[in-house]
């Protein structure tokens, strides 16, 4: 509700809305501190999926690092429930939502840990147990459906299929004319090339079968690709 109501009232300031929502907090106790704390990280944690890294590097249209996606997740946060728990289930959502202020929002992490500081006079971690975090996220993913294709590392030419309306729009028509040519990830890493490798597959089967990309497999919950 804090979230939401930064954005009714801030826009697309995000500055502003980084003052407004540390005010907001210093109204509140630190039991309640600690508690936005730790939903905005499980809320960040649980985006942390391949797939929407992908899409967040071809909204953003520069392509997006590892503090970027970071930054990237926390913006979309900052978007709104509605906006986010769309975006997990369907990155192609994002077609339908303006980036503004770079898809960076670096600050709303650290607004907590500053109240909770000056509240208490000690680093926030002093006081969120692995316990509290647990219990956060388990509160945050009982709400999420994750796209079938959401663990994948994507190319470009891959994600014109899996994301079509988010390419079509962020995406020059150079760039869509020859997408091989582009290359996001690093594939000198085994992890990713397994993943690549499966996420090709899928794509091939699903094309296969005739199928839409985002409608071939059924929507899964908590991460689980089936």
């Amino acid at each position: 509700n804090l979230i939401e109501k930064a954005k009714e009232v801030c826009g697309t300031d995000l500055d502003a809305s980084a003052v407004w929502i540390k005010q907001q907090l210093f109204y509140m106790t630190p039991e309640d501190v600690l508690q936005f704390h730790n939903l905005v990280y499980s809320y960040r944690d649980a985006a942390y999926k391949y797939g929407l890294w992908t899409a967040a590097g071809i909204l953003m249209e520069t392509g997006c690092s590892d503090d970027s996606f970071s930054d990237f997740r926390m913006w979309l946060i900052a978007q709104g429930k509605e906006v986010y728990l769309n975006a997990l289930k369907d990155p192609d959502s994002l077609s339908g939502v303006t980036p503004y202020g770079y898809c960076s929002f670096e600050s709303l992490g650290y607004i907590s840990s500053q109240v909770y500081s000056a509240m208490k006079g000690k680093n926030i971690y002093q006081d969120s147990t692995a316990r509290m975090q647990m219990e956060s996220y388990e509160q945050v993913i009982r709400d999420i459906v994750y796209h079938p294709m959401i663990e994948y590392p994507l190319e470009l030419p891959e994600a014109m299929v899996v994301y079509p309306k988010l390419c079509e729009r962020h995406l020059s028509e150079q760039v869509r004319n020859a997408p091989q040519k582009v290359r996001t990830w690093n594939v000198s890493r085994t992890d990713i090339r397994r993943m690549m490798a499966r996420g090709n597959a899928a794509i091939k089967k699903m094309q296969e079968q005739g199928a839409k990309a985002p409608e071939a497999v059924r929507s899964v919950r908590k991460g689980t690709v089936r």
